[in-house]
């Protein structure tokens, strides 16, 4: 079954995010966003992003080190 995966990590390194898509029982790497460091300003920006990917139908996965983003 083919998949649009969207990843993010906050608990290592800068903020980013991956979007991917598994299709033919294959990952295919799309494109890498980086958020800003201000905890704030990454958070708006984020958000909105995390909103407009599902909408789309992506798998979102986010780690991080509370339920701070997920939570919402």
């Amino acid at each position: 079954m083919d998949k649009k995966i969207c990843a993010v990590c906050l608990t290592v390194g800068k903020p980013a995010m991956i979007t991917a898509a598994w299709v033919n029982d294959e990952l295919i790497m799309a494109e890498r966003k980086n958020y800003p460091e201000r905890r704030r300003a990454m958070e708006l920006e984020l958000l909105r992003d995390l909103r407009e990917k599902e909408e789309k139908g992506f798998v979102v996965l986010v780690d991080e080190e509370n339920s701070f983003i997920t939570g919402r």
